[in-house]
């Protein structure tokens, strides 16, 4: 659990499957509004290992399990990572066009 703490950024995969991208912080209330209880005192990364651990032969639950999850990420946080992608972008050619604008005005 504390180990789970330090992290700020996580990515969980299902069955090769992106179901979560985003702040770590956040991943526990994500999926409990998928509808996912989380017992108050679990270790989020516990839980994660066993809740979305995917057999090599899948019955009807798990392949009902990672649609659910398929879906919540499209329609939830793909758009939001998208968005969050292009803000970097942004701030990176600010970055460098201001970089670029330095080097261009230095002196000899």
């Amino acid at each position: 659990s504390s180990t789970f703490a330090l992290f700020d950024r996580l990515i969980l995969l299902m069955d090769g499957h992106l179901i979560y991208q985003g702040k770590a912080d956040q991943a526990v209330n994500y999926f409990q509004g998928l509808g996912f209880k989380i017992p108050t005192y679990a270790n989020p990364a516990d839980f994660f290992l066993q809740e979305f651990y995917v057999p090599f032969y899948k019955k009807k639950e798990d392949l009902e399990k990672l649609e659910l999850l398929i879906r919540g990420y499209q329609q939830n946080m793909k758009v939001a990572v998208e968005n969050e992608d292009a803000n970097i972008n942004n701030l990176e050619e600010i970055t460098s066009e201001k970089l670029a604008d330095t080097t261009n005005h230095a002196g000899p």
